[in-house]
This record gives structure tokens, sequence and C-alpha cells, in this order.
């Protein structure tokens, strides 16, 4: 915030994405299991995947990096889905990749909240990837195309341990996305000397 003023206040939707086939269907794509009760839960399942309070710990991180230019993040909602293919390939952007599918589905208006999504990356060897903001280099100008938003692995929030054996994540992932999704460049892109390096 500069001098007290919010510029912005931006909501968040979190959407985790759980290695679960569906209960109820085993043929179904993907399911809603938010609140899934623990007796319908398969007990061998894995449980890796964004917990609630990792959602909160990424707005904290958000609010902590960009308060000071006046944006403030909120949770708006946390919601999870079952679906192996998603949690395996969420994070492929590849024709043969499932992002798509998973951002298509479960975006909710783009132009009011950032869609945040939280399948398995390690397979696609990345921390987390964003769109560009609407109109900015390819990408569409509808405010409300579903393929916004950001996407991270589900275990890169402040003390996940996809970052390496010497110490746990920091949650700057997410961090890092969210100035893509409003714009910004790597300082190294399109050579050194450009503008704003």
């Amino acid at each position: 915030r500069r001098l007290g003023i919010v510029a912005a206040t931006v909501p968040v939707k979190f959407h985790a994405i759980r290695n679960l086939q569906c209960p109820t269907d085993s043929s179904a794509t993907y399911c809603d299991c938010t609140n899934m009760s623990l007796i319908e839960q398969d007990s061998s399942a894995p449980t890796d995947y964004l917990s609630q309070q990792n959602a909160q710990d990424e707005i904290d991180n958000l609010n902590l990096a960009y308060n000071s230019q006046g944006l403030v993040f909120t949770l708006s909602s946390y919601d999870v889905a079952c679906s192996p293919s998603w949690y395996a390939s969420g994070c492929d952007y590849s024709s043969n990749g499932k992002e798509y599918e998973m951002k298509n589905t479960l975006a909710v208006t783009p132009e009011h909240f950032l869609n945040a999504y939280y399948p398995d990356c390690s397979a696609q060897e990345l921390f987390g990837f964003a769109t560009f903001p609407p109109g900015v280099s390819g990408q569409s100008s509808d405010p409300n195309d579903w393929s916004q938003g950001v996407v991270n692995g589900w275990n890169t929030p402040k003390g996940g341990d996809i970052c390496g054996n010497t110490a746990p994540c920091d949650g700057d992932t997410m961090v890092h996305e969210v100035g893509h999704y409003f714009g910004l460049y790597h300082t190294f892109q399109g050579g050194c000397s450009g503008d704003g390096d």
C-alpha cells in the first residue's frame, strides 16, 4: 500500500487437484471432492495436494510481496478436484497435456478472479507458469478468457519439498508467477539490455 491506499483487491480462487479417482464414478474425468468426508476417501490415497492452509500461506506471501504496491490479495475460495489425469498432466501445456481441459472446466469468471491451479508439476520439471494479461504477448483480448491464471505445483507453497534438499520452499513461486499474470516479463527476456532490465 502506498500511503495506505489500496489500488486493487485481487480475490483468488484456489483449485487444488487431487490424485484420486472420483469415488462415485470411476469413469468421470473429475469430480468436486472439496467436502468429501474422511469415510468416503480411500485411506490408501496419497494426500499430496494443496491444503487450505497452504492456500492461505500463498495469500499471506502475496500480500507480503505486493502490499507495498497497493495490491491486496484475498482467498475467495478453495476447492478440490479429484482427477488423476489433471493431477499428472495439468501442468502440461503441450497439445497432449491437460492444462486446457482443467482450466476450461474449473475457471471461475477470470475477469474478476485470479484462478490458481495446483496439480503435480514434477513430470514437466516445472515449479509453475502463468498467462500474461489479456492482449499481452499473444494472449486473447477477452478479459474472461478461461485460459488465464496461474498453474503451480502443489508442493511449491511455503514448506513444500520441490525446491531441493537443502531447504523447503519459501513460497516465492506464486509471487513470481503472479508477476507474469500482471504482465511482468523476466528481466532477461529479449536479451539483457532492453528497456526495464
